[in-house]
């Protein structure tokens, strides 16, 4: 498999997630990494890929240079894990720029990026400044040997938690 061959066999539900959200795991180039510096067979343009091997060998090797380049310790690491998230979409300039600005990744700065590059490269979209959530949408929560829950996330640990809202706070199995 290509996350042993760069490195990152740990994230491989972080790929899968990646590669529903690019294409939903379908079509020619379901990593949607055609415009990879990687892909040296097809041109480097939208849906360039026309084999979804390939697709994944460029997607796994991109992903895997973001991890590195973000200081991803462990599947557990979600803030540099999001910065790689966020550069995989970007592109890996992302993550530089929002160490050096911002120390990390950021919802806020992920939108400035997007911004600044559309105003610099004359076009009317850049990316998806929503590309964490996005993806992170099809990671599942494990607690054994698997991610950590995301304690940052509002919706399920406060506004939309009828236990919370009530001042309750602890187990969910307290409740069950």
């Amino acid at each position: 498999m290509h996350a042993i061959e760069y490195d990152i066999e740990n994230h491989v539900s972080l790929l899968q997630a990646i590669m529903m959200q690019e294409s939903g795991g379908k079509e020619s180039d379901p990593m949607q990494a055609s415009e990879s510096g990687y892909n040296t067979k097809y041109p480097r343009v939208p849906n360039g890929i026309t084999e979804p091997e390939y697709s994944i060998d460029v997607g796994t090797h991109t992903f895997s240079d973001c991890v590195k380049k973000a200081n991803v310790k462990d599947p557990s690491d979600t803030e540099h894990i999001y910065l790689a998230l966020q550069g995989y979409n970007y592109g890996s300039g992302y993550i530089e720029w929002a160490i050096s600005n911002f120390g990390g990744y950021s919802k806020y700065n992920a939108q400035q990026f997007s911004d600044m590059k559309k105003q610099e490269l004359n076009v009317s979209g850049y990316g998806d400044p929503s590309y964490v959530d996005h993806v992170m949408r099809y990671v599942g929560i494990t607690f054994r040997g698997g991610t950590n829950p995301n304690f940052n996330n509002m919706e399920a640990w406060i506004t939309k938690n009828p236990y919370a809202k009530t001042g309750l706070y602890g187990q969910c199995t307290w409740f069950a």
